[in-house]
């Protein structure tokens, strides 16, 4: 009848394990509480599934072995290009770029210390690694948003000379490339991920760096 041993029935492990299982929302939760659970109840329902919300298992790696802290320092790139910006007098553009780095870094180590999906932790933590995703959403949307006004504005200002535009839409598009690797990675492997996802952020923060210099 409770709801906390309902996340361990072995088959829903094995779903964690394969990354195909996804939480049900909490109008379900409550009623677990209130009824015997029941097989239907251990089915994946396609109307639960957070396509959007989803995240990397990135085990065997964690945040305190080599490979982990590594994807973790790939987001002081970001601080380094925010360094730049404020360097040139362009705060509002620069503390973008900071926060979204410091939230990818809180969000990519709650991945690696929570995010374990199948481990006793998993359901515990469950809600910190996703409020974590959805605050590193906000944040590059954000960035990503901003970025390509800075981007239109600026040529069009310097219209008809834009060569200097090309650079930073050169890295622009290899690191969309890289993300979109990375989440084609989310279920097959945590090295892979974080390979394509190390590079994202680098040829990200690239872009944002060009640009600084160049515009």
């Amino acid at each position: 009848y409770s709801f906390t041993s309902f996340p361990y029935n072995i088959q829903n492990i094995e779903l964690y394990k394969r990354g195909t299982y996804c939480p049900i929302n909490r109008k379900s939760q409550l009623l677990l509480h209130y009824r015997k659970l029941d097989e239907d109840d251990f089915k994946i329902d396609s109307r639960h599934l957070i396509v959007f919300g989803r995240y990397a298992d990135l085990s065997p790696y964690s945040d305190r072995d080599f490979t982990g802290i590594l994807f973790l320092s790939t987001n002081a790139f970001y601080l380094l290009s925010a360094f730049i910006l404020f360097s040139r007098n362009d705060f509002v553009f620069g503390s973008i770029i900071a926060l979204a780095g410091v939230v990818s870094l809180l969000y990519h180590w709650a991945q690696l210390k929570y995010g374990i999906k199948g481990s006793t932790s998993f359901m515990t933590n469950i809600n910190v690694v996703e409020k974590a995703l959805y605050a590193d959403y906000f944040t590059a949307l954000s960035a990503v948003t901003y970025f390509s006004f800075e981007i239109f504005s600026k040529s069009f200002a310097r219209y008809p000379d834009i060569n200097f535009i090309f650079p930073t839409a050169t890295c622009s598009v290899i690191a969309i490339y890289f993300l979109l690797m990375s989440w084609s990675q989310q279920n097959n492997s945590g090295l892979r991920y974080i390979i394509f996802h190390s590079l994202w952020h680098l040829f990200s923060a690239i872009a944002v760096l060009i640009f600084a210099l160049t515009s």
